[in-house]
Formats: C-alpha cells, sequence, structure tokens
C-alpha cells in the first residue's frame, strides 16, 4: 500500500526496559504476547531463525501502537499468502523461501511517517542485523537489501532475469496482495494507513492515495505472478476503482 510521501516526522518512542545496539527489547511478557499473535508469525520468525535479542527488538518496532497497517499483521498475511500460493517455482526451495522470508520480517522495520528513505533505512538496518545470523551468505544477504529497497516502487524497479529475479518479484506482488482483498479489509487497511500518516490532513492523505492508486491502476498487470494474478487482481481492481470514485475531503 501507498506511503504517503511529506516531511520527516519521528514516531513517538515505545516504552523499554532495556537497550543493545539495535534498539530497545521489550520485556518478556510483551515479547510474548507479540511472539502469539498473529496466526503465522512465530512460522516467520522461526524460518529466518532470528536470535532472540533481535527478535524481540524485531518485534518491538513492529508492534508499536502507532502502527496502523504496517505492522505485525501485515508481515503474517504476506507470510500466509507465500506459503499458500508459492508453492512452484523457486518460492518453494528452502533458501530462497528463507531469503523471502526474511525481506517479508524487515521491508518496513523502520517506518518513520513522511520520509522518503524509509526503505533504504529499513535495508540498512537489515544488513546490520545480518551480521549476527547463521546461514546466509553475503549475495543473499544483499538479495534481502536490494528486494527491500525495491519495494520503494513495487512496479518500476528493475527486475534481474533469473530464479532470484523471480523470487523478487514474487515478493513485490506479495506486497500489493492486500489490494485486492475483500472490501471491508480493503476499507480497514486504509485506515489503518491514515493512522500512520499523522503528518498529513485529511486532503493531503486522500491525495496522496488517489494519486498511488491510479498510478498503479494504469499498469497493464498489477500481479504479475500467474497464481497472484488469478486470485487478487480483479479485486484490487474494483477496489481501486470504488477508492477512486470517493469524492476528497473538503480543505
Amino acid at each position: 500500500m501507498a506511503r504517503p510521501q511529506a516531511r520527516r516526522v519521528a514516531p513517538p518512542a515505545s516504552p523499554a526496559p532495556a537497550r543493545t545496539r539495535l534498539g530497545r527489547v521489550p520485556a518478556p511478557r510483551q515479547f510474548g504476547r507479540a511472539v502469539n499473535r498473529p496466526r503465522g508469525l512465530r512460522h516467520l520468525l522461526d524460518t529466518v531463525d532470528l536470535p532472540p535479542v533481535l527478535r524481540a527488538e524485531l518485534l518491538r518496532r513492529m508492534a508499536a501502537p502507532w502502527r496502523g497497517y504496517h505492522g505485525l499483521q501485515h508481515l503474517a498475511v504476506l507470510w500466509c499468502r507465500h506459503r499458500r500460493y508459492g508453492r512452484t517455482g523457486p518460492m518453494r526451495r528452502k533458501r530462497v523461501a528463507r531469503m523471502i522470508a526474511a525481506a517479508i520480517l524487515f521491508h518496513d522495520v523502520i517506518l518513520v511517517p513522511g520520509a522518503a528513505d524509509n526503505e533504504a533505512r529499513s535495508a540498512a538496518f537489515w544488513r546490520r542485523a545480518a551480521r549476527r545470523l547463521h546461514g546466509f551468505t553475503a549475495k543473499e544477504i544483499g538479495w534481502v537489501a536490494e528486494t527491500i529497497q525495491a519495494t520503494a516502487d513495487h512496479l518500476n524497479t528493475p527486475v534481474p532475469h533469473g530464479e532470484r529475479g523471480a523470487a523478487r518479484l514474487w515478493l513485490l506482488d506479495l506486497d500489493l496482495t492486500p489490494i485486492g482483498e475483500e472490501a471491508t479489509i480493503f476499507d480497514r487497511n486504509g485506515r489503518g494507513l491514515r493512522a500512520e500518516a499523522r503528518h498529513l490532513d485529511d486532503a493531503a492523505f486522500a491525495e496522496t492515495q488517489r494519486a498511488f492508486l491510479a498510478r498503479i491502476r494504469a499498469a497493464p498487470r498489477l500481479l504479475r505472478h500467474a497464481r497472484l494474478h488469478t486470485a487478487f487482481e480483479a479485486r484490487a481492481r474494483a477496489n481501486i476503482g470504488r477508492a477512486l470514485r470517493r469524492p476528497l475531503p473538503k480543505r
């Protein structure tokens, strides 16, 4: 979904009892609640096999109360969707699936409302975190970082050929599938995005979202992988059309 761009505003800090090199760590009770919800999140975390301190840091960031859309539920939805539809091609291979899981986990880890460099900063955070992981090669770490940066422009980012290009395209499509949710969920996601964009007034937010949706509607194919296209494309276009027909709020 779109991230309205405007002036940088720092998100409110979440209280926590301790610090590490990557940031604060929640208390064990907070950590347990985050791991136990939503469905699919634990499997995603286990697939990347994060060490406990890094896992807690990631959960603290993604569970911040000001995240209305780009939070833990978003990560779990993408991973469950990957597991359901990604059973063919390179996505089914264990090492590729682990790279996709890492890209899902870290692609929104930095989210400063209005900032234009969230994806670049999320990719940098991933590179720092990856030094503490086992089993990722330098090329795989680079693939994840480049894929996270590619989410800044899902439809226009150049995608390389071969297995890793196909996997990147898959991740970019996954991140767009929420546009093809049922209408009530699409509208709820829109309210979550509005809550995150507290640096914009209602009219500015609506104009930004309208511009984003109009741009992606112009694409000949919003979701390029066949299975995701079949499952979500028609509903995505219906949601976009309905959103674009809404009157803009008055200034």
